[in-house]
């Protein structure tokens, strides 16, 4: 899925920075951590992220906490797109 996203982001003329990038498996407990990988450029594998002031770790994401991260990046998403239209308009 990673790869896919990098297909379509350089077919816009995009490019995923993987030296920027992480990633953080939910609910896992450290064994047997898959290898992540963009292009074939390693992706880290860290214990947590922290996302708008909030640390969101490994060991404890719940279903709310995912909820109000996906919420909260819709907004901002929204939010930033109807600023870009108005902007143009």
């Amino acid at each position: 899925m990673l790869n896919c996203s990098d297909e379509h982001a350089r077919r816009k003329g995009l490019i995923i920075n993987t030296a920027k990038s992480e990633v953080v498996l939910f609910n896992s407990h450290g064994f047997n951590v898959s290898a992540f990988s963009v292009g074939g450029a390693p992706l880290a594998n860290k214990d947590f992220f922290k996302y708008l002031g909030m640390v969101f770790y490994r060991t404890n994401i719940t279903l709310p906490n995912l909820l109000s991260i996906c919420l909260v990046h819709s907004w901002l998403v929204a939010t930033e797109l109807g600023n870009l239209c108005k902007s143009i308009i």
